[in-house]
């Protein structure tokens, strides 16, 4: 009858995250932040991960993040360690492309003048944008216990990538042939992971490339053989799709890319 049975709080109003909660096996897993959010120049906030009871709406366990989360977690068994896991990437959102982010700060008269930038911001990206942190992380589902963590090289490009370098032709299109394209994606710092039979977790990212980790020995700690990047090309505002032997992932510019194994 849509009555309300409980509520988790809000732990801080202020703050923003695309993130979402997952129910698994009597458990309510809510991802959010502390502090940030979206408007550009905005400082970078911490990430919450906070787990209650089903029934009863009880606060089971919480974990502070030290990047952003700002997309749910995945529940299931990872390789390498007993029980049902939680995978979860971090890092703050990515901004506007060039253009966009000019509507913050000058007359719209003025914003094609800063075209020569503009091609600047697309050869030169990381003059343009300051270091993000991003990781990706392992957790106990039931006590919360950290598993493994992947600290990844920072995201350093003012917007995810095809937003930026893509914005002028989607924006003539949209102007012109197509009035419903999108002239951005504005996608989440990532997709929602997931974790296939064997106990892989795929995490992809801002970057345009899926993450597939595995912490083979079990010893909680990923090294660089334990982890598998595949470049699809723009980043990814949609979840990856798994089937028995296989995995399918969208980016943002519709590229579809399909894996057996």
């Amino acid at each position: 009858d849509g009555k309300l049975l409980w509520y988790g709080g809000q732990l801080d109003r202020g703050s923003a995250t695309t993130a979402a909660a997952v129910i698994s096996e009597g458990k309510v897993y809510a991802v959010s932040n502390l502090g940030g959010g979206m408007k550009p120049g905005m400082k970078e906030g911490k990430g919450l991960l906070h787990v209650y009871d089903y029934e009863s709406g009880l606060l089971l366990w919480y974990q502070l993040l030290w990047y952003e989360g700002n997309q749910a977690v995945a529940v299931g068994e990872i390789a390498g360690h007993p029980g049902k896991s939680l995978v979860l990437g971090m890092g703050k959102n990515p901004g506007v492309p060039w253009f966009m982010l000019m509507t913050f700060y000058i007359p719209g008269w003025l914003i094609p003048w800063t075209a020569p930038l503009y091609y600047l911001s697309l050869h030169f990206p990381t003059w343009f944008a300051s270091k993000q942190g991003r990781a990706i992380v392992a957790f106990n589902a039931e006590t919360g216990a950290l598993r493994w963590v992947w600290e990844m090289e920072p995201y350093q490009q003012m917007a995810a990538s095809g937003d930026n370098e893509k914005f002028v032709p989607r924006f003539r299109e949209f102007v012109s042939t197509n009035p419903n394209n999108e002239p951005m994606c504005l996608p989440d710092a990532n997709a929602q992971p997931v974790i296939d039979g064997s106990g892989t977790a795929f995490v992809p990212f801002q970057d345009g490339k899926v993450y597939a980790v595995r912490d083979e020995n079990g010893d909680g700690s990923i090294t660089p053989n334990e982890v598998q990047v595949h470049l699809v090309g723009d980043a990814f505002q949609a979840s990856s799709a798994m089937a028995p032997g296989m995995l399918a992932v969208l980016d943002c510019a519709g590229k579809l890319d399909v894996f057996g194994g």
